[in-house]
């Protein structure tokens, strides 16, 4: 994504996320395709797209593509999380204009900053436990950071763990330390000392904030 266009993204972000036309356009999207769309010119006719992308640019960029599909999967799974009440939620955002400029600037800069395409649905399923209350917009932001941070596939075994899955979770936690969703401990032993990796409470809400319903407590967890 180009600099001078992520200025103009962020009302154009805000403009999507109220506009009534998004499941609209996403039951087009996966009808259509979005490889069809981009190739074949048609995003000027969708709304979502003719927002995001700049206006008047005949040939977008791989970068561009990219973006788009991040910002597709986005509003993807932030329609599945909400449905129709997403607008009653959105309202949150929407009585503070410098907060909703700072959440907009916000998720422009994560999205951009992704680098797997099916981690965008993971910040939309953040936002919705925000705007439901679920977790804090300071949780928001360190566990939308921590998903940049992780390897899509550390993140995926964290929520296999979580929905009940028997899973090697210590070398689960070693590799998502990085992200901050586990703790060190150094165990004293006969022999010198162990280092061990822990869950955290961090690991716990992102599992809950993701998998809802299908989340399991740790201790339910055979």
């Amino acid at each position: 994504m180009e600099k001078e266009n992520a200025s103009n993204l962020v009302p154009s972000l805000s403009s999507v996320l109220n506009s009534a036309d998004v499941p609209e356009s996403i039951k087009e999207l996966l009808e259509i395709g979005l490889d069809s769309i981009l190739n074949e010119g048609l995003a000027k006719d969708i709304p979502v797209l003719n927002t995001i992308t700049t206006a008047g640019k005949v040939i977008l960029s791989v970068r561009d593509h990219i973006f788009i599909r991040k910002v597709a999967g986005f509003l993807k799974g932030l329609q599945e999380v909400l449905g129709e009440q997403r607008g009653d939620f959105l309202d949150k955002i929407e009585k503070d204009r410098k907060h909703r400029q700072y959440v907009g600037e916000t998720l422009v800069m994560l999205l951009d900053k992704y680098d797997n395409l099916e981690k965008p649905e993971l910040l939309a399923k953040l936002f919705a436990a925000y705007l439901k209350d679920g977790i804090t917009y300071g949780e928001f932001m360190r566990y939308a950071t921590s998903v940049d941070r992780a390897f899509i596939q550390d993140l995926k075994d964290l929520l296999r763990l979580y929905s009940g899955e028997h899973i090697n979770s210590e070398s689960i936690w070693l590799r998502l330390y990085p992200a901050g969703f586990s703790n060190l401990r150094v165990k004293t032993t006969y022999g010198g000392s162990v280092t061990v990796y822990l869950s955290n409470d961090d690991a716990v809400k992102f599992a809950q904030a993701i998998l809802q319903d299908g989340f399991r407590k740790p201790n339910e967890i055979l």
